[in-house]
C-alpha cells in the first residue's frame, strides 16, 4: 500500500517544547491517537509512547532525545516534533526548533513558566518563529488557569492572548468553550477522546464575552482594515477573526494560548485544529539564504534546486547511520546524489523514509518542507 503524499501548503511543522514534565510526550500521544495513528493512547508510564522509545527513555520517564512523529488531520500532515524538556539536553531541543515552522510551548497549570519555558521561548524568537501555548495539566490539584495566564502575559507580554477558557478546574476539569467560535465542548475523563458539543454554561457568559472582546481588540490592533470594521461592527465574523489572527500569528504579533489536559486527553482536537487552521505551512518562510558556490536566495519551493537540512544523525543496529532531514526546497526523490555544502563532496541519499517514533515507511519522495529520514 502506498504511502499518502502531502503538498508544502498542507504540511505543518511543529516542535511541541518546554520545560520538563509538562507533558510534551503524553500531548503527542494523545494527537496520534485522536487522529487515528495509533489504535490506543499510549503513556510514558507504560513505556510505550510512539516519541519516547529509548530503553534510558522507558526506564527514566523522560525524553532524551528529540524524535518526530506525524498526525494526519483536516486533510493536512502534522510533523510534530517532540523535544526534551531537561537543561542538559536544550541541544538536542535546538534542533527540534530549528526545522520547525511553528514552537508549540507547553506549560504546566500548576508551575507556570519554567527556566526551560524562557529558554525555549527565547530560541524560538532567535529563529522568528511563531510561538503557541499550551497551558497543559488542567486537571492537577492547585491547577489555575487564570493564574498561569496572567504569569504568561507578565514575562512575555500582553500579545499573550487566550483563545479559550476552561470548563471546570483541577480534578473537574472536563471541556473548553472557543471564543473564535463561541462553541463549547466536553469530554469524559476515560482519555477515549470524545468530543460533545454543549451549551456554554450559564455561569461563563460574562467571562466569555469580556475575554472574546479582548482576542478582537488584540487581532483588529494588528490590522488597520479589521481595526476599522471593528470599530464600525463592533465585532468581527468568524472567518475575518480565523484570517487576522493567522497573518499576527505568523508575523509573531500574538501568541496564542490553549488549554487542555494531554494526559486525559482533554482539550486536544481544538488545539489540533488550531495548528492546522492558524498556524503557517512550510512556504511561509521568508526565502532562504544558500551558499551554492555563492550566497543565493532560495524560496521554499518545488521550483527551486534541492535543499535540505540534516538535523539529527542516528545509529539503528538493523539499518545503520540514518539521518532526520527537513526538506526546505526543491523536494528529493530517492536514490538523488546531492552536494554535501559542508564537506563539498557528493552523496547518493538512498532510500527515503517518513518517521513514525523509530518506524520509518518508505517513500518515493518528499514535498518542499516536509521531514524525513534517509
Amino acid at each position: 500500500m502506498s504511502v499518502k503524499t502531502f503538498a508544502t501548503e498542507n504540511i505543518r511543522n511543529i516542535a511541541v517544547t518546554g520545560h520538563s514534565h509538562t507533558g510534551k510526550t503524553s500531548l503527542v500521544s494523545a494527537m496520534l491517537f485522536n487522529s487515528g495513528a495509533v489504535n490506543r493512547l499510549l503513556k510514558v508510564d507504560d513505556g510505550n509512547t510512539i516519541t519516547d522509545f529509548d530503553e534510558d527513555e522507558h526506564d527514566r520517564k523522560i525524553t532524551i532525545s528529540t524524535a518526530v512523529a506525524h498526525a494526519e488531520h483536516n486533510g493536512c500532515k502534522i510533523n510534530l516534533i517532540d523535544t526534551p524538556g531537561y537543561g542538559i539536553y536544550t541541544t538536542d531541543a535546538l534542533q527540534g526548533l530549528r526545522v520547525a515552522d511553528t514552537a508549540l510551548i507547553l506549560v504546566s497549570a500548576v508551575a507556570g513558566a519554567e527556566v526551560q519555558t524562557d529558554k525555549m521561548w527565547k530560541a524560538a524568537s532567535s529563529f522568528d518563529l511563531p510561538v503557541i501555548f499550551g497551558i497543559n495539566s488542567m486537571d492537577r490539584d492547585r491547577a489555575s488557569f487564570t493564574r498561569t495566564i496572567e504569569n504568561l502575559q507578565k514575562k512575555y507580554g500582553r500579545e499573550v492572548t487566550p483563545m479559550q477558557l476552561p470548563i471546570g478546574a483541577e480534578a473537574d476539569f472536563s471541556g473548553v468553550v472557543e471564543l473564535i467560535s463561541g462553541k463549547a465542548y466536553t469530554w469524559p475523563h476515560d482519555e477515549s477522546g470524545k468530543m460533545t458539543e454543549v451549551e456554554v454554561p450559564a455561569e461563563m457568559a460574562d467571562e466569555f464575552a469580556t475575554a472574546r472582546e479582548a482576542l478582537m481588540e488584540m487581532v483588529a490592533e494588528q490590522d488597520e482594515a479589521l481595526m476599522d470594521a471593528y470599530l464600525e461592527e463592533g465585532d468581527l465574523n468568524e472567518a475575518t477573526l480565523i484570517e487576522g489572527l493567522k497573518k499576527a500569528i505568523t508575523a509573531r504579533a500574538l501568541f496564542p494560548v490553549f488549554t487542555l489536559s494531554g494526559g486525559k486527553n482533554i482539550g486536544v482536537q481544538p488545539l489540533m485544529d488550531a495548528l492546522v487552521n492558524l498556524t503557517p505551512a512550510p512556504d511561509w518562510r521568508p526565502a532562504l539564504v544558500t551558499i551554492d558556490g555563492e550566497k543565493r536566495e532560495m524560496a521554499i519551493s518545488g521550483d527551486e534546486k534541492f535543499s535540505a537540512y540534516v538535523f539529527k544523525t542516528v545509529s539503528d543496529p538493523f539499518s545503520g547511520r540514518i539521518s532526520l532531514i527537513r526538506v526546505f526546497s526543491g523536494g528529493v526523490a530517492s536514490d538523488t546524489t546531492v552536494t554535501n555544502s559542508t564537506s563539498g563532496s557528493t552523496e547518493r541519499l538512498g532510500a527515503l523514509s517518513i518517521i513514525q517514533g523509530k518506524t520509518m515507511e518508505h517513500v518515493s519522495e518528499l514535498a518542499p518542507g516536509d521531514i524525513g529520514a534517509v
